[in-house]
């Protein structure tokens, strides 16, 4: 607990009068290296470096950010609301084929069928999307494993982590619905999806 008065002490003890840097409170500290006047100031105060430390970008220039070729993964936002930008080659193919995520729905109903052959090589191309993804993460994960100082918190890392265990359940599932389009293929009344 802080002391705010010298009388808290016993008379003969050696103390320092210090200045919280972070609430800007007069304080008395029995040892010369206190810094903060309590712990909670301490955490609160550790907690903005880190956060003045992390990349920022404002919202307004995100999308712009996230077209641009060649660009290293990094994270945005904070909390819940992180995101990685990053530039993805089979996103941008995969938005030539299918613009308007309408690809799948068009094909079952009806109102524009696909060859056999147009759907594996969509959903395959979804395949590479997510794995481009996987490496931006493995490679902005290793990135702060092999750097000197730790550059992510830990709510990032588990960020990570989550998204990798996504990439591959969503991988795993597109490659199931690939076998089985394959093996269903022979029937006539199958509409492959």
């Amino acid at each position: 607990m802080p002391k705010y008065s010298r009388e808290e002490f016993p008379v003969n003890s050696i103390v320092y009068k210090k200045v919280c840097p972070y609430c800007t409170q007069s304080f008395w500290a029995n040892k010369p290296r206190a810094i903060y006047c309590s712990d909670k100031c301490r955490v609160y105060a550790n907690k903005a470096k880190r956060e003045a430390d992390m990349p920022k970008i404002s919202a307004g220039t995100s999308p712009d950010v996230e077209g641009r070729k060649g660009m290293e993964p990094m994270l945005i936002g904070s909390g819940r609301d992180l995101r990685l930008v990053y530039f993805n080659p089979y996103r941008e193919q995969r938005k030539q084929l299918d613009p308007d995520d309408t690809f799948g729905e068009k094909h079952l109903s009806g109102e524009h069928p696909r060859a056999l052959e147009e759907v594996i090589d969509f959903h395959t191309l979804r395949i590479q999307e997510y794995e481009h993804y996987y490496k931006s993460l493995k490679d902005l994960y290793l990135a702060d494993r092999n750097a000197d100082k730790t550059k992510l918190t830990d709510r990032e890392r588990y960020f990570l982590q989550e998204e990798q265990s996504k990439v591959d359940m969503q991988i795993v599932s597109i490659r199931k619905r690939i076998r089985h389009i394959r093996e269903k293929s022979q029937d006539p009344d199958y509409i492959p999806w």
